[in-house]
């Protein structure tokens, strides 16, 4: 998924690039990344496809708690925004996204 973001934020969204190595750099090689990806998840199946969308469910539903339902940063977070934003936060302290 992190591929496609790529592929989506560079090539089509606000920060469009349409140079011959940004379109092999965010285009190509990501779609690559996401193809062989994809690949693997064919072969799997249909049990171990539902307990993986279910880990991952159980993940946004965590990380929406955490985030007060993704108004604040996550718990974890490397940016330099908030004071105490580089490690784990107590439950009551929410260092807000920024707008820009």
């Amino acid at each position: 998924m992190v591929n496609l973001s790529v592929v989506k934020h560079y090539l089509f969204g606000a920060d469009r690039r349409r140079d011959p190595r940004s379109l092999l750099v965010n285009g190509l090689l990501p779609g690559l990344g996401f193809a062989s990806a994809v690949w693997p998840w064919t072969s799997l199946t249909g049990d171990t496809f539902t307990v993986g969308l279910i880990w991952m469910a159980v993940g946004v539903v965590l990380l929406a708690v955490s985030t007060r339902f993704f108004t604040c940063q996550p718990p974890l977070s490397f940016s330099r925004s908030c004071k105490r934003a580089a490690g784990l936060r107590a439950r009551h302290d929410c260092c807000p996204l920024s707008n820009g």
